[in-house]
């Protein structure tokens, strides 16, 4: 889905969660804070759930993605994430 759409789909989904439960598939981390609540991370005999500040971490992204390791940024309310070279 290309970006316009994927935002204007995301708002509608946020908006509609406040009077239903939505559960969105996402793997663009920095989408899934944007719009999200509460997060659910998978991966071989993985399980990480919590809402951002539990869930955005390095150690919980390495371990849901093999060991890459994460820039994490959070200042001010804005995230981002990148792949650590």
């Amino acid at each position: 889905m290309d970006l316009i759409n994927q935002i204007k789909t995301m708002k509608t989904i946020k908006n509609l969660s406040k009077t239903l439960t939505s559960f969105v598939i996402l793997h663009d981390i920095n989408t899934a804070y944007t719009f999200g609540d509460n997060f659910v991370g998978l991966a071989e005999n993985i399980y990480i759930q919590g809402n951002k500040e539990e869930f955005f971490t390095n150690d919980n992204l390495k371990k849901i993605y093999n060991d890459i390791s994460f820039e994490i940024k959070n200042n001010n309310g804005d995230f981002y994430a990148k792949i650590s070279e």
